[in-house]
């Protein structure tokens, strides 16, 4: 579902396959480790552990059969929005990382700066909100399975704390990018992005 709130584009859309969101939650959780051993993007961020290495890997090139069905509904979505942008077709990639928020441990206010649409989808929380903007804040509740499109750039936002007694928030992000930023950010940064298409 497409709509504009508070001047900011979003597709909003719901994963109903409960079986892979739970092959999911266990795949991401099983990933932890061998993606905290890898290098920070985001240098002595210690409150974000999986976030901060978002550039060193990209989830999308993992090999195992839910991640194709999660690319898939994450291109379906991104459509969605290019169509509502009337964005001429064109070469895109996109970056892909895991959220793995324990008891207590949050997203803190951050923006995406330079992509042609960001986003992510909830695979598993309890009782946390993405919040959007800067006074007049878009609240949106994460649901396992919700996916959330912003086709706007540098919108703050950040997610309030996980209060599960167990388990963690994991949820799967995403920025879609344009060739020519594609470029730069592989040249000076060396992160792993794929093409959408």
């Amino acid at each position: 579902m497409f709509c504009v709130l508070n001047g900011v584009p979003f597709v909003f859309a719901q994963l109903q396959d409960e079986s892979l969101l739970g092959e999911l939650y266990r795949y991401c959780l099983s990933l932890e480790k061998k993606i905290l051993a890898l290098d920070q993007t985001w240098k002595g961020d210690t409150r974000n552990p999986t976030t901060s290495r978002y550039g060193s890997y990209n989830f999308l090139k993992f090999d195992h059969p839910c991640v194709g069905k999660v690319f898939d509904f994450i291109r379906a979505n991104c459509r969605e929005m290019l169509k509502h942008m009337a964005s001429p077709k064109r070469k895109l990639w996109i970056q892909c990382w895991i959220n793995i928020h324990r008891k207590g441990q949050a997203l803190h206010k951050h923006h995406h700066s330079g992509y042609v649409m960001h986003g992510h989808m909830t695979v598993h929380t309890r009782d946390t909100s993405t919040v959007y903007g800067e006074g007049d804040e878009i609240v949106i509740e994460n649901r396992p399975g919700m996916m959330t499109v912003i086709g706007k750039n540098e919108v703050p936002h950040y997610v309030t704390p996980y209060r599960g007694p167990r388990g963690a928030r994991v949820s799967i992000a995403f920025d879609v990018i344009s060739q020519s930023v594609a470029g730069k950010i592989r040249k000076t940064n060396g992160r792993v992005i794929v093409p959408f298409d």
